[in-house]
């Protein structure tokens, strides 16, 4: 079973004035859809499971030629300045991709499709982490 503790304390950090804990980097968390689903990172970016735009996965039941792929779109934020939306894939390209000096990856989408029962958009839960982006250098 797979526990979801950022999501829960977020939620209840919503109702109450308990706030919810940062996620820390390059640790996997798990996140749900929806904007009150905002996850501090780090003290410096928000990042928010904002929609589904595919979901062609194999059934967790059946054998597939090929296993399918979920794309994602998360919003990420820092401050006050303005966000941006990134797109995310399972199986295709962009798995990850770099904001403002972090790399934010999709590691998986939950729940499992299971043939012929579609997933209700509010049962969409992501995999994410969060790492900065490695600062690579040139030598002789």
């Amino acid at each position: 079973m797979r526990t979801r503790v950022p999501v829960l304390a977020l939620a209840l950090g919503a109702c109450s004035s308990v706030a919810a804990p940062d996620v820390v980097l390059d640790q996997p968390y798990e996140i749900a859809l929806g904007y009150e689903e905002t996850q501090q990172v780090g003290n410096v970016v928000q990042v928010t499971f904002t929609g589904v735009q595919s979901d062609s996965r194999c059934p967790g039941d059946a054998v597939c030629v090929w296993e399918g792929n979920a794309a994602i779109t998360v919003a990420v934020s820092a401050g006050i300045a303005a966000g941006d939306t990134l797109q995310l894939n399972t199986a295709l390209d962009p798995q990850s991709q770099d904001w403002r000096g972090v790399r934010v990856t999709l590691l998986e989408v939950l729940p499992t499709p299971l043939s012929g029962q579609p997933i209700p958009l509010e049962s969409y839960v992501v995999r994410l982490r969060i790492e900065p982006v490695p600062k690579w250098t040139l030598t002789d």
